[in-house]
C-alpha cells in the first residue's frame, strides 16, 4: 500500500512540477516577446465605409502591425499569450459604458481577445463621424498602445456633417470632385484649405481668434475637403466643428466664359489678354466676345506655387460652368518651384473635373533687349526669340501628352514661334508698313519690350501677336479655332 501511494504522490509532482514549468515557460516567452516590441500600428482605410441602410453593417477590416527591433513583424504565434482591446471614439464597443458613446451604429466584432485583427462593423448613420481608433495590446504585464485617425461619412454628400474633437487642428471629409462645397467651421487660428503636394500645399481661408462659426466655398478637387488649422493671430489652432454642404451643381451657361491663368506676360496692362480685353471693350473682335465672355485670371508675380497658396485658382474653380474653356500659360517665368510638370497637370485635371474644356498656349517671346540682343540679328533683320526656356519645353511637352491622350484639350495656342513668324513677316513689309528700312521695322517692335518679359511700351508687338499677319496665325484666330 505505501509503495502505491509513494507511486501517486510521485507522478502528482512530476505533473504539477511540469504544469509550474510551462507556465513559467509561457511567462518567460510572453516578458521576452514584450521585451521585443518595438511599435505596434493600425493598419485600414481611414475613411471608413458603412453599410446600405440602418440595418446593414459593412465590415472595415482593421489589423494591429507589430514590430520588433529588427523590424520584423510579429505573428500571432510569435506572441503567444496575448489580448487586444480595441475602442473608437463616438461609437458603442464592448468595453464602453452606457453614456460613454454617443449611438450604436458600429461595432468591433473582436474586443478584448487574442487576435491582431478585427472588423468594425458600420451600418449607416444619420451623421457624421471623425475620431481616434484606438488598439492596447496586452503582452505578459506590459500594454502597447497605437490609434488611427478615422472618419465615417455617412450621410450624403450634399449634407455632410462631422464633429471634430477638442484641438482637433486636421479634418479630411470625402466629398465629390468637381463640385463646390459650403464649408460652415468653428476654428482658431489661421485656417487652410486643399494640401495637394509640396509646391501646392494648401491656400488660406480665413484667421480668428475666438471659434466662431464661418462659412466658406471650397472647390474639391481630389476626392475630399481638407481643413488644417495653424498658428495665427496669437491663436491655438483648432477646429472644434464642421460640415459641408455641396452646392447646386452649376449648368451650362447660355455664352461660355473664356478664363486664362497665366503671370504678368499675359495678364498685366498692355499684355496681350489685358489688351484683348480692351479691344473687345471697344468694340473689336466682335465674332470672339459673341463666342465667349473672355476673362482674365492672370496675376502678375505668380508662377504655380504663389498662384494656388493665394486661393486664386480656387476662384477660378468655384467660378467654372460645365462648358466653359480654362487656357494656361506663361505660368513659369517667377520660377518652376520643385514639381512645375505635376503642378501644371494638377491644374488642368482639377479645371477639367469642374466641367473646363482645356486649353495651353506657349510663351510669349523674349525681348530683344539687354543680354537678351541676340533674339534680334542685325545683320538679316530677323527674329529668333521665342522661349527655349526649360518652363516652355515642359509645357509643350505637357500639350502633346494631353492632344495625345485628353478628349477634353482642345489644343494649343503657339504665340512664341509664331511672333518670330509673325515680327519677321511684318519686318519684310517695311515700307509697306511705313519703314525706311528694315531694322528701322525691327527696331519699332523692339521698342515695345520694356524689358526682356514685357512689352507694354506701345501695342505694335503687342497687336501683331494677337492678329497675326499675312497667313501666320495670331493668338485671336488661334483660339477661335478651339
Amino acid at each position: 500500500m505505501a509503495i502505491y501511494v509513494a507511486r501517486f504522490l510521485y507522478t502528482m509532482m512530476k505533473r504539477i512540477f511540469a504544469t509550474i514549468l510551462t507556465l513559467c515557460a509561457i511567462t518567460i516567452g510572453s516578458t521576452l516577446h514584450a521585451q521585443n516590441i518595438a511599435s505596434v500600428e493600425i493598419s485600414g482605410e481611414k475613411l471608413m465605409t458603412s453599410g446600405k441602410n440602418h440595418d446593414t453593417a459593412f465590415q472595415n477590416k482593421y489589423a494591429l502591425v507589430v514590430k520588433d527591433a529588427k523590424g520584423k513583424t510579429l505573428s500571432e504565434t510569435d506572441l503567444k499569450n496575448f489580448s487586444v482591446v480595441w475602442d473608437i471614439d463616438g461609437f458603442k464597443t464592448e468595453n464602453d459604458t452606457q453614456g460613454q458613446y454617443c449611438d450604436s451604429y458600429g461595432a468591433f466584432s473582436v474586443n478584448g481577445k487574442g487576435s491582431l485583427s478585427t472588423t468594425f462593423d458600420l451600418r449607416n448613420t444619420p451623421m457624421n463621424f471623425i475620431g481616434n481608433m484606438t488598439a492596447t495590446l496586452t503582452v505578459g504585464k506590459k500594454k502597447f498602445a497605437a490609434a488611427k485617425y478615422v472618419a465615417s461619412i455617412s450621410a450624403p454628400a450634399e449634407n455632410t456633417v462631422a464633429n471634430a474633437a477638442d484641438n482637433t487642428q486636421r479634418v479630411e471629409i470625402a466629398a465629390e470632385s468637381g463640385r463646390v462645397y459650403d464649408v460652415k467651421i468653428a476654428y482658431t487660428g489661421v485656417l487652410m484649405a486643399g494640401y495637394l503636394n509640396e509646391d501646392l500645399s494648401g491656400y488660406e481661408l480665413g484667421r480668428q481668434e475666438k471659434a466662431d462659426t464661418v462659412v466658406y466655398a471650397v472647390p474639391c478637387i481630389n476626392g475630399k475637403i481638407d481643413v488644417f488649422a495653424t498658428e495665427g493671430n496669437g491663436a491655438t489652432p483648432s477646429i472644434s466643428y464642421i460640415s459641408i454642404t455641396a452646392q447646386d451643381k452649376k449648368q451650362p451657361r447660355q455664352k461660355r466664359k473664356f478664363h486664362h491663368i497665366g503671370d504678368s506676360t499675359s495678364a498685366n496692362r498692355g499684355s496681350w489678354m489685358h489688351h484683348l480685353l480692351e479691344l473687345i471693350a471697344n468694340g473689336e473682335y466682335k465674332e470672339l466676345a459673341a463666342m465667349y465672355d473672355m476673362c482674365n485670371d492672370g496675376a502678375g508675380g505668380r508662377n504655380l506655387r504663389t498662384y494656388y497658396q493665394q486661393a486664386r485658382l480656387a476662384k477660378v474653380l468655384c467660378d467654372i460652368h460645365p462648358g466653359d474653356i480654362v487656357m494656361f500659360g506663361n505660368n513659369g517665368t517667377n520660377g518652376m518651384n520643385k514639381t512645375f510638370e505635376e503642378d501644371l497637370n494638377i491644374y488642368l485635371d482639377a479645371a477639367e473635373r469642374f466641367g473646363a474644356k482645356i486649353m495651353l498656349n506657349s510663351y510669349t517671346p523674349h525681348g530683344a533687349v539687354s543680354r537678351w540682343i541676340k533674339g534680334y540679328n542685325s545683320e538679316t533683320q530677323t527674329f529668333d526669340s521665342y522661349r527655349r526656356d526649360a518652363y516652355d519645353v515642359i509645357t509643350r511637352k505637357v500639350a502633346d501628352f494631353r492632344a495625345k491622350n485628353d478628349q477634353n484639350y482642345l489644343g494649343f495656342v503657339e504665340i512664341g514661334m509664331n511672333a518670330d513668324k509673325i515680327f519677321n513677316a511684318y519686318i519684310d513689309d517695311y515700307k509697306k508698313n511705313g519703314y525706311e528700312s528694315r531694322d528701322a521695322a525691327a527696331q519699332a517692335i523692339i521698342s515695345c519690350f520694356t524689358d526682356h518679359n514685357h512689352y507694354s511700351a506701345s501695342p505694335l508687338a503687342c497687336e501683331l501677336m494677337l492678329n497675326g499677319y499675312g497667313k501666320i496665325e495670331g493668338i485671336v484666330k488661334q483660339i477661335m479655332k478651339h
